[in-house]
Formats: structure tokens, sequence, C-alpha cells
């Protein structure tokens, strides 16, 4: 398998002679994204969303701001309008973003497929695949907007876990490009990644091929020995233990996580997101940090593909967003 043809020529900037390597930038961006994520996480922010300090239940309403709670509105309204703004600007800048990686490879090709065609990358190259995760992770971006607006937290998080795989696997790939190495684990990864469903458009059923899948723990593993110190890398561990745990139970329909649908007068379950406002604010803080995460993401991605313009470009909005998750 073809794995570091990047395809068209970069459009990478000069670099300066202080300037720090390519593969040094790496390492401090993965301790800066880890510690920053840690951070995000143990104040407001994950455990905030599982802990659901919104939580309403019969005649008691505890909120902590909505945008549909005018009678506490004020700050958090305005927090509300800021944090609405935050998401335009981010899938905006992504898009942009990623519109110039993606015209950095070979074009998609059409193939055959049932009397019909399909599109699929000829040369199935790390650089490809990259593309293809920034896709996902964008259009999951849009999703948990759509999602939250709509008051359905339960698929929010939902999304938000599938979210953050999705852009630990463009982390794990990009890194492998910038560092010049692609290791057994990343052709295993490609190979499950690029395998068709189907051998057989005529035969669904008999022509299924199970696809293989590249554990999530060698994933991580390999991110954190890049750039993270022993102290740093056992936190993160953790982190991601707790959370992937966390969110399973939006994904596999937990009933301690279908309870928090649960309250009302009378009680019932919210199937619709009628009841939204009494847990908006904490769900929209939530939001944020995956948010961040595409940004940060996306920065580490135009790395590999050396392009120092989009690199600092998605590192100087990282940087505003860290100001305003911090302050």
């Amino acid at each position: 398998m073809r794995a570091t043809s990047a395809g068209a020529a970069s459009n990478s900037t000069p670099r300066t002679p202080h300037e720090a390597p390519l593969a040094s930038r790496v390492e401090r961006n993965i301790v800066k994204f880890w510690r920053v994520s840690i951070r995000n996480t143990e104040s407001e922010g994950h455990l905030d969303f599982i802990q659901a300090n919104c939580r309403w239940n019969g005649r008691r309403r505890v909120v902590r701001g909505s945008p549909d709670v005018h009678a506490s509105c004020g700050r958090h309204c305005s927090e509300y309008s800021m944090l609405y703004s935050l998401f335009q600007r981010v899938l905006e800048a992504l898009e942009n973003t990623f519109r110039q990686i993606e015209a950095k490879v070979p074009l998609p090709v059409r193939k055959p497929w049932a009397g019909s065609f399909v599109f699929r990358y000829e040369e199935r190259t790390i650089q490809q695949a990259i593309v293809q995760k920034l896709a996902r992770m964008i259009s999951g971006l849009h999703a948990i907007e759509a999602l939250l607006e709509r008051g359905l937290f339960q698929e929010q998080g939902m999304v938000q876990r599938a979210v953050a795989e999705i852009e630990e696997d463009v982390w794990f790939l990009s890194i492998a490009v910038i560092h010049e190495e692609i290791t057994e684990r990343h052709s295993q990864f490609l190979d499950y990644f690029y395998a068709e469903e189907f051998a057989d458009p005529s035969d669904i059923v008999g022509s299924h091929e199970s696809r293989g899948m590249l554990k999530r723990e060698k994933i991580r593993e390999y991110i954190h020995k890049k750039g993270l110190s022993e102290k740093d890398a056992a936190r993160a561990k953790a982190i991601d233990k707790v959370l992937t745990k966390a969110y399973s139970g939006f994904v596999h329909a937990a009933s301690p996580h279908i309870m928090d649908m649960y309250g009302g007068v009378p009680p019932r379950a919210d199937v619709s997101g009628a009841f939204k406002k009494f847990r908006y604010a904490g769900q929209q803080r939530d939001a944020v940090n995956y948010f961040y995460r595409g940004v940060q993401t996306m920065a580490l991605a135009a790395q590999a593909f050396q392009d120092d313009q989009l690199y600092d470009l998605m590192r100087k909005l990282a940087s505003r967003l860290e100001t305003e998750m911090c302050d």
C-alpha cells in the first residue's frame, strides 16, 4: 500500500533558520493540547456535562442560564451569543482550511458499482485517509451544533464520542507523516480503513466482509508517546478512559444516561428536546471542547501537509479559543 505520497504540491512557506523542527513543534502541540483539554475537562466542560449540573426535576428548577430563560438572562444570554458565534467562526475556518488541504491529494475516481458508480481514492494513501477523517470531523461538529440547538442532548453525547475518536485518528496518522515513520500499526490501520464492506453488490449478504479495527488503546498509546512526559501521558490516559466510558453510556443508551431525559411537570421522558432550556447552557459549554479539539486537529493535519500558513492560522485560532475557554 502506498503511504507517503501527498499528491499535489505543497503550498508551504519557507521556514526561518530559527524555527523549531517540525517534529519538535508537534511534541509541544501535543503537550499543550492535552493540558488544555485536561484543564477544561476537570473544570466545567466534560464533567459538567456528565454530572448534569443543569438538572431539572419536578417543580424545582436549577437553571444555570439559557437563551430561552429571559428572567435570568443577563450574562447567560451574552454567553450564549458568544459561544454560538464561536461555533460559526470555527466551522467556517475549519472548512476553509479543509478545502485547501483536500486539494493537496489526488481526487477520487469513479468506480463501477451495482449498475452505477461510487467514488473511491485509487491511491489509498495515508494523506488521503487524513483528508477523509477531517471531512467527517467537520460534519460531526456541524451535527453537534444541530443536536445542541434541537435539545437532543443524548444524541449530542453520541456524536461527541464519535468526533473524539475521529480526531484521535487524524492525530495518529498525521504524527506518522510528520515523523516519517509509517509503522506496521499504521499500515494495519490503513488496510482496515480502506477495506470494502461488500465484494459483490449483487450478493450483499454472501459477499460481506467484516472490517478489522485497530484497538483504540494502540492509537492513543502512539499519540501519547510522541510528546507527553510519563506523568502527562498517565494523566491523559486516565482522562481518556473516564470520558470514553462515560460517553459510551450515550452510545449504548445506559439507564443513568437515559434518566437525564426525565423530569418536568408532570415528570416524563423528554424525547423531543422540548425542555432543552433547562440544560442548554452546560451542553453548549461542553460542545466547545470538541470545537477546540477540532481546531488543534486541523492544525496538526496542516503540519502533516507541510503548510505553515494553514498551521499558523489554526494555531492562532486555537489560542483565541483557549483564552475564551479558560477565562
